[in-house]
């Protein structure tokens, strides 16, 4: 069984079963948004052959800021619909 085969979870299939795992980027703007930079990031992950991408976590309350650029969650809706978006391209 080859990695580059693909393969089928829960109905969904993925092109590869390459996983690349979550971890911070830190690209987000100051407003702590997910940005164009995020987009080509993760992007780039996906034409590399990644069948599964899971993203970084984004903060759920505006209190926390346990680092620089920590993306907020009610603020990466657009962000998270345009990286799913290129990784389907």
């Amino acid at each position: 069984m080859s990695i580059s085969r693909s393969l089928t979870i829960g109905g969904r299939t993925a092109p590869s079963r390459i996983m690349f795992g979550p971890h911070v980027t830190n690209l987000g703007d100051d407003d702590r948004s997910l940005t164009s930079r995020h987009v080509a990031y993760y992007e780039r992950r996906a034409r590399g052959g990644c069948g599964v991408i899971v993203v970084e976590g984004a903060s759920v309350h505006t209190s926390d800021w346990p680092y620089e650029r920590a993306p907020l969650a009610a603020k990466c809706g657009p962000g998270w619909r345009a990286i799913a978006d290129a990784c389907h391209a």
